[in-house]
């Protein structure tokens, strides 16, 4: 028995896929405005998005990383981590970004305003 497309296949395809889209490029999603850096869930740096090109270094007890703020986007340039899926993240700048190093449970999270006026929930 062959199986045909029907109009309400081709229906719900195309919405699937619009819906999608509009995840990956919501308008809701911002540029951010700051990047905070935590170690162990504990807050250890700010700084803003925007600004010149710069490194930031950081020392910690077991490990060292490397942060480069560069064109108003942020990324991990060095970690001392075993599988550098972190630094493999590259450079991330909307609003809810983040990078994520499991090993050393570091945590680079952009933040910033967004324009949602309301959760539902």
């Amino acid at each position: 028995m062959k199986k045909t497309l029907r109009l309400g296949d081709f229906l719900i395809t195309a919405i699937l896929l619009f819906a999608a889209l509009f995840l990956l490029f919501s308008p809701f999603r911002t540029t951010g405005e700051i990047v905070v850096v935590s170690a162990d869930g504990v807050v250890i740096d700010q700084f803003p998005l925007q600004g010149d090109d710069q490194d930031f270094s950081y020392e910690e007890a077991d490990f060292s990383f490397t942060l480069r703020r560069e064109n108003g986007k942020v990324a991990m340039v060095q970690m001392d981590c075993p599988d550098q899926s972190c630094v493999k993240t590259g450079y991330i700048s909307l609003s809810g970004s983040s990078i994520i190093c499991l090993p050393n449970r570091v945590t680079v999270l952009v933040t910033g305003e967004t324009e949602v006026d309301f959760v539902l929930g």
